[in-house]
Parts: C-alpha cells; structure tokens; sequence
C-alpha cells in the first residue's frame, strides 16, 4: 500500500507542478470550494456502510447486497441534490462559475455509489496491493493525464473538473473487475440494522471530522475569495501529503488488520505502539525538513507566481506531525467500535478548526494556519487520550514513546542548520539537504537505535535486516 501511494505521491507532485504552470491560483479556489460541498455530501451519500462491511466480524450477501443496493440508491439521491443546489451554494461561496462545476462534479456520487462495495470488500481482505494499483492507475490516466491534456488546451477549471470525473470513472471500471459480489435487488431490513449501528456512529464522528479538515477552506473562500482559497488549498495540500502517502496508510491497512484481532487486548496495543514509533519517524524529519526549505519547497513544486505562499506555508508544516499522528488513533477507535467515543472529539476539532479561522481570518492567511495548527495539536491530544483508554496504555508511557523521535529531530535540525547548504538553485539545494537528511537519518537509526528510536521502534531494524535477508 505504502509502495502504491509513493508512486501516486511522485505522480501527484508532477501533476500538481505543471498544473500551478497551467491554470491560476483563482481556478484551483473554485475547485477547491466544489470539493468542499462533494466531499461532504459524500459523508451523508455513504452513511458508513463501506466502514461497517470492512469492521464487522461476520458478513453475508445479505449484508453484501443491502450495502451495494443502499450505496447505489443514495448516490442518484445525492447526484440529483447537489444538481439542483448548485445555484444555491454557489451564491453562498459568491463564486458565479462554482454553479456549472458543481453540476458536473455531482456525477462523483452516482459513480462512487456502484463501486463502494466492492473496495470495502477489498480492504476487508487486505487486498492493498491491488488497491494501490487501482488508484495508481486512476490517478495518472484519469486526473493527472487528463487534467494535463485539457489544461495544455485552455480548459481551465473544468481541466480540474473533468480529470475528477475521469480519475473516478476509471476506479469504477478497475474495481469492479477486480472484485465481484452479489448484486442482487434486495434490502434485508436486518441486515441495515446491524450495517447501520457502526454506520450510524461513523457517519457522525466523519460529519464532524469532515467539517474541521474542509471548515477553513470554508472561512477561507467566503471571506478571503477564490485567489487565497487557490493559495490554500495548495500549501494545505503539499502539508497533508506525508498524512495522505503515509499516514493515511497506515490507518487504512491497520483498521482492516486490527478489525480482525479486535478483541485481542495485548495484540492491539503491541500494533498501536509500533504504530506510533513509525508514524514519528517518519513524521517529525518530513515536518522539520519542510519547515526548513518550505522558499524551496515552493518555487520547485508551485513556481515563483505562488510566492505568497511561502510564509503560510512553512507556518503551516508546523501541523505535518500533528495531521500524520492522530491516524492511528483513529485506527484504534474505529477498528474496536468506539466510534461514538470518536464522534464528540470530532466535534470539539471541528469547532476548534471552523472557530479559530473566523476569528484568524482577520490576520489573513497566516490568522488561518496558526489557528489551523493549534486545533490540529488540540485533535491530536483527544484522539491520543481515546486510543489510550481504549487500549489501558499511560499517558506517560505514551509520551515515553515519542521521546527517541523527538531527540532525532533535535538533531537532524542542529545538523542541517549548522551545515547551511543552500545554493542558488533551488532544485539542488532540496536535493542535497534530502539526501543529506536520509543519510544522518540511517546513521541514527541503525547506530545509535536505543536512543533514536527507543525500546518500542527496535522491531523496525529487525525487520529491515530479515526483508534484505530474505531478499538475499
């Protein structure tokens, strides 16, 4: 999976660099506001069910059949709404050219309604490696080759639009040639009741999550417009990348994996402690690194013309460790059923989040992103204070945990500061501090292991020694 979303990764920086050459800040903001309004409705157009058939510890065709049935029948429902409101959300975003994106974008729901199923019976069976292929795939061919091409010919926004449509079009087709199931006309009323329980509760905690990952693109582009929205949604977008590629991973394998041992106190807590030494690992240097080089970071990735990006950004990779963290708790709470547990504490993030970006609006951009970092610290102590009680862990040892990652990062900032290898291209100045980072990060883990990644991250040598030695 990890492997499948790195080849994503590359492929969504080389999209996104042409891309921010092709199309202005202003068209990525009306997109940007378009999937603000889908990818909440697509909360409601699920209600849970494709969660519910991958954490239940038994499943039938009646639970197989009732979901595909359900799932088909609220996305027509949720296509034909969000037609017919577009005018409306457009007047509320004041963006006269949202009304014509959002009526295309509304197709997302009838196309995601016929293939949920069968992704979650994938994920169910831990079939990574043929989702990351499906996604790969859907990826490069549907948004990246597509949004391309039409950009080159002027399309503008609607090259965002269509590449969308393109790139879940083609997940249709891969995954329900990869996965068959029962697509029987029936809805067992039993069968909604069990799907509908963990549903129900998920559904509410993702409303709430939801509303804190998109509230600021929310204030953003009603008070600030379309030009700082575009802005936004771009240095958000490279922030989130290491908790998409990586953490998101992580919590999407762990929750199928720890579905099936969710009873097995010892086993979780064993899984969730390596869990959180790899994510900080991982996490802390990318965050440090960005911080670092974020005036780099953007004229390579976006170009000169974003440059009043570069200080909200390099603010805002503050959050990079905070945003990756908390998928593993999220795993936790999902995987053992806690969802309602999860559900309030999404709430508080999201008032947190919607809150803090009223009132920094009036700061600009920067008001938005420290606001945005202080509730994703604020989610991150809620959801860590879940998983542990959940899974009888100390707060003390939990922070124990953290300390060998923490100490790396130290260092690694010590070390890049004290060397000062900048040049005058940009391009060579991130590739010769990356490799240089990636070689104190190796000497640190596979010298001094006992105090950069502690007692709890040993495991990750020894598996790195028997994966080479199998290789061998």
């Amino acid at each position: 999976m990890l492997s499948g979303n790195g080849i994503q990764g590359v492929s969504q920086f080389l999209v996104l660099i042409i891309l921010a050459r092709l199309l202005e800040p202003s068209e990525f903001g009306v997109v940007t506001a378009a999937m603000v309004v889908i990818g909440f409705s697509i909360i409601f157009s699920s209600l849970g069910v494709g969660p519910a058939i991958v954490q239940r510890p038994v499943i039938n065709d009646n639970h197989i059949s009732t979901a595909f049935n359900l799932s088909v029948f609220l996305g027509i429902i949720f296509t034909l709404s969000i037609f017919s409101l577009s005018g409306y959300i457009s007047s509320f975003f004041r963006m006269k050219e949202l009304e014509n994106v959002l009526k295309i974008l509304s197709f997302t729901f009838l196309i995601q309604g016929f293939y949920t199923t069968a992704l979650s019976l994938l994920e169910r069976e831990l079939q990574y490696k043929t989702i990351s292929l499906i996604n790969g795939l859907a990826y490069i061919l549907g948004y990246g080759l597509t949004g391309i091409l039409l950009g080159l010919n002027g399309y503008g926004v609607y090259a965002l639009v269509i590449a969308q449509i393109a790139q879940e079009t083609i997940k249709l087709l891969l995954i329900t040639k990869y996965q068959k199931h029962n697509k029987e006309i029936k809805i067992r009323m039993q069968a909604i009741k069990e799907l509908m329980y963990f549903g129900g509760g998920f559904t509410v905690a993702r409303i709430f999550n939801y509303l804190a990952l998109q509230g600021d693109n929310l204030v953003v582009g009603r008070s600030l417009g379309s030009e700082a929205l575009g802005i936004y949604g771009r240095i958000y977008q490279l922030m989130a990348l290491p908790a998409t590629l990586f953490g998101q991973v992580v919590d999407k394998v762990l929750f199928s994996a720890m579905a099936k041992i969710q009873t097995e106190q010892d086993r979780l807590k064993l899984v969730y402690k390596r869990g959180v030494v790899l994510v900080s690992m991982v996490a802390i240097p990318v965050s440090i690194f960005a911080f670092m080089f974020s005036g780099e970071i953007i004229s390579v990735l976006l170009g000169n013309q974003w440059y009043e990006a570069k200080l909200p950004f390099q603010v805002l990779t503050i959050g990079i460790f905070f945003r990756t963290s908390y998928k593993i708790s999220e795993s936790v709470a999902r995987s053992t059923g806690a969802v309602y547990r999860r559900a309030w504490r999404q709430a508080i993030y999201a008032l947190a989040i919607i809150g803090g970006c009223v009132i920094g609006q009036f700061w600009g951009l920067i008001g938005i992103v420290i606001s945005v970092n202080i509730a994703l610290i604020i989610n991150f102590i809620l959801m860590a204070h879940l998983s542990l009680s959940i899974l009888s862990i100390r707060s003390i040892d939990f922070i124990k945990i953290h300390m060998p990652a923490v100490l790396n990062g130290i260092t690694l900032f010590l070390a890049i500061s004290m060397l000062d290898l900048r040049f005058t291209n940009p391009i060579l100045s991130l590739i010769t501090n990356f490799i240089l980072c990636v070689i104190l990060l190796s000497f640190n883990y596979f010298v001094f292991p006992q105090y950069f990644l502690g007692k709890e991250g040993k495991w990750i040598i020894n598996f790195v020694k028997m994966y080479f030695n199998k290789k061998k």
